[in-house]
């Protein structure tokens, strides 16, 4: 098998793909390639011409613009059998952010024809990506609650079981698989660095998490503990 279908054969577990009839989705992903990132690599820039849809084959992706201050505000984290930028490819309107690797990764790149081509032969990727979609704008308008709501340290901590994926762990003590500087927690959350270096030695005190500035690894100790303070009300 060549690493060419290796990565179409990968590509098929994607969620979005699900129930995809085979014949439709062979002939999309035969005009697909794949595209290898190093760490901080882009993958395009804000402004550029939509023309291809990207799914995340191995790493991470983020996805940010600048703030009027100059500072980069991070939109969201993509991660692994996860697609993006398909708002661009469906709207026909040029990038609105940019996209670069956070970490090195592995993606498959599917040219906009052979998406747009997907999207009106099956019904049921047109609806898969519709759910999609929705999902991403309700994770938004969550964000932005938080936001208004929430004190900095639930934030982050939202933040990072969503990067570790804990819905799909049932280990005690996960270390999130991305390097995580404080400048990129900072990024994430638009807040200060110092700020979250102060939230990470507080986690560290209390035994929840442990944060390795050298390697830029954060390991969450106990999961359960982690999720009681997620959950915690506003002010409790």
């Amino acid at each position: 098998m060549t690493a060419g279908e290796t990565a179409r054969t990968r590509a098929r577990g994607a969620p979005v793909f699900a129930g995809v009839a085979a014949e439709a989705l062979d002939r999309a992903l035969a005009a697909a390639t794949t595209r290898t990132l190093r760490d901080e690599e882009a993958v395009f820039s804000r402004g550029e011409e939509a023309e291809r849809v990207y799914l995340i084959l191995s790493g991470m992706v983020r996805i940010s613009t600048l703030g009027e201050n100059g500072k980069r505000i991070v939109v969201e984290i993509f991660r692994d059998l996860e697609i993006f930028g398909e708002l661009g490819v469906i709207d026909g309107l040029a990038r609105t952010a940019d996209a670069s690797a956070y970490g090195p990764a592995e993606l498959l790149v599917l040219p906009a024809t052979a998406f747009l081509g997907l999207l009106a032969d099956s019904s049921t990727f047109a609806q898969n990506v519709l759910r999609l979609v929705t999902a991403r704008m309700r994770r938004t308008y969550s964000l932005l609650e938080d936001a208004s709501l929430l004190n900095l340290e639930l934030r982050l901590a939202k933040q990072v079981l969503y990067l570790a994926g804990l819905g799909m762990s049932g280990e005690r003590r996960v270390r999130i698989h991305a390097r995580m500087h404080q400048d990129d927690l900072a990024d994430l959350l638009g807040a200060t660095s110092r700020s979250i270096i102060t939230i990470l030695n507080k986690w560290r005190a209390e035994g929840l998490a442990t944060f390795d500035g050298r390697s830029a690894q954060l390991t969450i100790n106990d999961i359960e503990r982690f999720r009681t303070l997620v959950a915690r009300p506003p002010g409790g």
